[in-house]
């Protein structure tokens, strides 16, 4: 256990007028037990689970793992990226235990396109371990520097264990862990979207048109079933159960029909090749079942890109990235005050 000692900056130790007042400490002392009681409440409710993390011998397991592996696999550089609180963690330990005879550890904490190209520039994918750690794991400036990354070591290893050379370190958004191993989860509104559209094309004759409508409804009552499953308690063995029979019912829905138009046609198709990830997010606990979360965040840049027609440069573009990414990232932490934030940020 770390103790800090600060008996030296209180007030009766260096005058009243220069030290810290024991007035102060009291009413530090009631604040820090008022948010001390908070987290907790909000602990027992499921949320923090990363606090739990050292006494979590899974965890503990995945850990040493992963150290293994970097020495089998002669990993010689280590890229981490983390904002903000999941960067200073990985700085103190930089800091205290680097040193020529460990590995290359190189902390991207930054979206600036300057200073990743920079430090990005003289790397060895090939012997390369990727690290992404987001708290939320919904984080937009992160997410977006793990695809830069990431595309470039996919490119070196030519598609080949590039996802086992990658970490990730999240709380409870159980989605984001999909990106970096085999549990490919598909979303489930995407093709309730395009059943939704053919049933209600006007290009097919009135009895096509009512057996998509009829395979639409279908489709919607087992999506709906799915998110009632995942409002339950999460227990494997009971979820294991429900898959099989989620998985039964959609390749039902999904078999050929003689009424069934060429759209319809590919859509079915991809559901029956694709069932087993239509039920990753019933097997797996905190995986939603659909993406609208992430495509909800990102709608008011889509929306302002068909409405300038995008950006003449690449440096137009780049810049705005950056700029959309912070203005953003403040109105989604900041929604209620945003302006005063703002003025805050341009002043500083």
């Amino acid at each position: 256990m770390l103790t800090l000692d600060i008996s030296a900056t209180l007030a009766r130790a260096i005058t009243p007028s220069l030290g810290i007042p024991d007035q102060e400490l009291s009413g530090l002392r009631s604040s820090m037990r008022r948010y001390i009681d908070d987290w907790l409440k909000e602990r027992r409710s499921g949320k923090h689970a990363w606090s739990m993390a050292p006494y979590d011998k899974q965890a503990i397991a995945l850990v040493k793992e992963v150290a293994e592996r970097v020495k089998t696999e002669h990993i010689r550089t280590v890229i981490w990226i983390g904002i903000g609180g999941s960067a200073l963690g990985p700085q103190v330990i930089q800091e205290a235990f680097e040193s020529p005879d460990t590995v290359e550890f190189i902390l991207l904490d930054s979206i600036d396109p300057a200073y990743l190209e920079m430090m990005l520039r003289f790397v060895d994918w090939k012997q390369t371990l990727l690290v992404i750690a987001s708290k939320s794991g919904d984080s937009l400036e992160p997410m977006s520097i793990f695809f830069l990354c990431f595309e470039r070591l996919r490119a070196a290893m030519k598609d080949r264990g590039a996802a086992e050379r990658t970490v990730a370190v999240t709380d409870d958004y159980g989605a984001y862990r999909t990106l970096f191993g085999k549990n490919h989860a598909l979303c489930w509104a995407h093709p309730a979207r395009k059943l939704r559209d053919l049933a209600r094309s006007q290009t097919l004759s009135a009895e096509k048109q009512a057996h998509c409508a009829d395979t639409y409804v279908a489709f919607c009552a087992l999506y709906e079933d799915v998110r009632t499953v995942l409002a339950q308690p999460f227990v494997a063995r009971e979820r294991k159960e429900k898959a099989a029979v989620v998985r039964s019912r959609l390749r039902s829905l999904a078999a050929p029909r003689p009424l069934d138009p060429v759209k319809l046609v590919t859509i079915k198709q991809s559901m029956r090749r694709n069932t087993k990830k239509y039920v990753t997010c019933l097997l797996h606990p905190g995986i939603p079942a659909d993406n609208n979360k992430a495509e909800r965040s990102i709608r008011p840049l889509v929306v302002k890109r068909k409405l300038s027609f995008g950006s003449k440069t690449q440096k137009g573009a780049d810049t705005m990235s950056v700029l959309l990414s912070v203005l953003l990232s403040l109105w989604w932490s900041k929604p209620k005050n945003f302006f005063a934030a703002y003025g805050k940020m341009l002043a500083e």
